[in-house]
């Protein structure tokens, strides 16, 4: 019978603990011309860059990323994106967690008026 190292034993339930807490975190990857605020259920995770905010989006408006703790339990994802200079503008983000992976498409709403103040929360009726 082969007797096991107790060093062994620590290290591999320690690089467990170590995986299940990075499987825990998840990530938005974002851009925006010319400036955003980034919002998951309904608080306020990240802003764009200050350049982006002058209108210097070919020099320095790259992508950004968040982490974001208890990704299972995110609602909701909400941008408010802005454009300074007037020309065509977009906006690209990423979730991703785990194996789970939601991009920005033609089903995501957008709006270029005013909403309610509970418009970045859940359970805000946006039909």
């Amino acid at each position: 019978m082969m007797k096991l190292n107790r060093k062994w034993i620590v290290l591999l339930v320690l690089m467990l603990e170590i995986a299940s807490a990075a499987a825990a975190t998840g990530t938005i990857d974002i851009i925006a011309d010319d400036g955003f605020d980034l919002f998951v259920d309904g608080t306020k995770v990240g802003s764009s860059k200050i350049c982006c905010e002058r209108g210097d989006s070919n020099i320095c408006c790259e992508p950004q990323r968040f982490s974001i703790a208890n990704p299972e339990n995110v609602q909701v994802i909400a941008v408010k994106a802005w454009d300074t200079i007037c020309v065509t503008s977009g906006l690209i983000l990423s979730f991703r967690y785990g194996d789970f992976l939601l991009n920005t498409d033609s089903n995501w709403k957008c709006l270029s008026r005013s909403v309610e103040s509970s418009w970045n929360q859940p359970g805000f009726n946006d039909r």
